[in-house]
């Protein structure tokens, strides 16, 4: 996972500005939201484990994308040390956090030794109807998924001033040398809609999965475009 955490420290040293849009989506935290997970090619939420089904719209709280160190004991988070992508501060060397004794560390079910500090990214996403979720990850896949994400984000969203990024989940898979067919997280981004717009009846799709278990993207509108992609008059997306 080195090379994502060099990737990571590259993006938080170079970004040169900050978007107003940006700006404003800094206060977004994980008050209030249920975590999402990833398993076995199914997003996951709540306490029951219910299926968010793949296709299914979010609004992606970009600006609030949290990326850093967390240290785990038992099972219990004793230390944050993750903060917000756009504050562009160095992520701290992994033998610098302290914890190197690998006898003290905790074993998983595997019977491996497992590092107290993960490097992790957390993701806001929300719904129609304002119910956030949290995607918080530590594993190659999800970080690659965001990390993809973030790359796409980053080409448009200076031509998309004051709008929200639309997601779809979806998911794909590689064949791992020891433990077969692995699959991985993707969120594709799909539309842009104007957050500001409120009303009481929801920005149509958004939540709604495709008929197709891995749905194509929509086509992005063209950055060129000075026509901004707002939602009909009396429609809203989730507002972070």
């Amino acid at each position: 996972m080195s090379d994502i955490i060099e990737q990571t420290q590259s993006a938080l040293t170079t970004q040169t500005d900050i978007d107003p849009y940006v700006a404003y989506g800094l206060k977004a935290g994980t008050a209030g939201g249920q975590y999402l997970s990833f398993k076995n090619g199914e997003f996951l939420y709540g306490q029951n484990a219910s299926v968010l089904p793949l296709g299914t719209r979010l609004a992606a709280n970009m600006a609030g994308l949290r990326v850093g160190w967390r240290k785990w004991r038992g099972g219990t988070l004793e230390d944050d040390l993750t903060v917000p992508l756009v504050e562009r501060r160095p992520v701290e060397a992994r033998n610098a956090l302290g914890d190197n004794d690998r006898s003290l560390w905790d074993r998983g079910t595997d019977g491996k030794e497992r590092d107290p500090w993960q490097f992790t990214n957390i993701l806001e996403l929300a719904d129609a109807d304002g119910q956030t979720f949290i995607y918080s990850t530590g594993s190659k896949g999800g970080i690659g998924a965001i990390a993809a994400l973030s790359a796409e984000y980053g080409k448009q969203y200076r031509q998309k001033p004051g709008l929200t990024p639309i997601i779809t989940l979806g998911n794909d898979y590689y064949i791992h040398p020891e433990y077969g067919k692995t699959y991985v997280p993707r969120f594709e981004l799909v539309d842009w809609a104007a957050p500001e717009a409120a009303a009481d009846d929801d920005f149509p799709g958004l939540g709604e999965p495709s008929a197709s278990p891995e749905p194509k993207p929509a086509p992005v509108k063209a950055a060129a475009s000075t026509a901004p992609a707002t939602p009909p008059a009396g429609k809203r997306v989730p507002r972070f």
